[in-house]
Parts: C-alpha cells; structure tokens; sequence
C-alpha cells in the first residue's frame, strides 16, 4: 500500500465556527487491487468524533466497495456502521460479496453463555435498540402513512421488539 496524495488545502483544516472548534484530517492510500482508501477524521471534542472510511476497489476488480462509519455524537451517543456498497444488485453478486462475508462472520462466532461479556452484550444490545427505535428515520414516514399508533406497535413490536424481551433479560440478572 502506497501513500496518495491530497491537496494541501484539503488535508487539514480547522473551523473555529459554531461552539466547539473542529479539526478535520484526511489520509489516502491505493495499491494494485484498491484505487482508493481514503480515510477522514473530525474532532470536535466531547461534541463529535467522525471517522469515516471507504474503500474502492480498481476499476477491473466487481469488489463492493466498503464504508466504515464510526460516530461518537456525545459521550452517549455512538454509531458503528459498515457499509457494503455493492456494485450489482443481483442474487449472485450479493451471495458471493455481501451476504457471505457476513455469514463467514457468524459462522466464526463464538457463543456467550454467562459472565461479564454476555452481561456487556445485553446491555450493548438494548441500548443499541432503544437508541434505534427512538431514532428510526422511517418514524416521520411511518406516521404520516400509518398514524400515531400504528407506527409506535411497529416499531416497538416488530422492527426493535426485542427491547422489550432485553429489558426483560437485563432486569432478571440483575435481580440475582
């Protein structure tokens, strides 16, 4: 892997705007298979840290390209997302690229059955699912074609139901 380079001007800045001073910093990176890595970190204190990855394969290569997001929005607030951005929407390029780089990881996993890292699990998971169904972007739509009422059982009682069985799950341990 080689170092790319990037305009002066665009590798670092800081902004003095707003309330809390924010540097950006960006890398880039290519080798034969990958065209471009480019990667980009704000810092903005406890208020934002931003990193942000992508990948993009060489041009004669049908690899998905990949994103990687991790967003720190408060001390309470934090994001992690991997984004496969595949090239093709057909079955077998999503088989061969996405969906089996998941499965390769679930097959590789390891089971918790008790202890301090399945207690970190649960707690990691309900508030993973509570954040997402006070947060899900679809919520604005969800009422305007649905209703109050409708949207807030789909939510809790489809799309996120396992809040209430983790609360659940959480609130048993810790009676004990």
């Amino acid at each position: 892997m080689q170092s790319r380079p990037i305009p002066s001007a665009l590798e670092v800045n800081i902004s003095e705007r707003g309330k809390t001073p924010a540097t950006i910093r960006s890398w880039c990176y290519d080798c034969r298979q990958l065209r471009k890595i480019r990667y980009t970190y704000i810092d903005a204190g406890e208020s934002a840290q931003v990193f942000n990855g992508v990948i993009y394969p060489t041009h004669n290569y049908d690899l998905p390209l990949l994103g990687i997001y991790l967003l720190s929005l408060s001390k309470k607030k934090i994001l992690v997302v991997l984004d496969f951005g595949p090239l093709f929407r057909d079955e077998a390029y999503i088989a061969k690229y996405v969906l089996a780089a998941y499965l390769d990881l679930v097959d590789r996993a390891e089971p918790m059955t008790s202890g301090a890292k399945l207690d970190n699990i649960l707690q990691a998971q309900l508030l993973y699912l509570r954040y997402r169904a006070a947060k899900d972007p679809a919520r604005k739509m969800f009422k305007r074609f649905y209703g109050k009422e409708w949207t807030q059982e789909y939510i809790h009682g489809f799309l996120f139901d396992w809040e209430q069985k983790l609360a659940q799950l959480v609130s048993n341990k810790n009676r004990f």
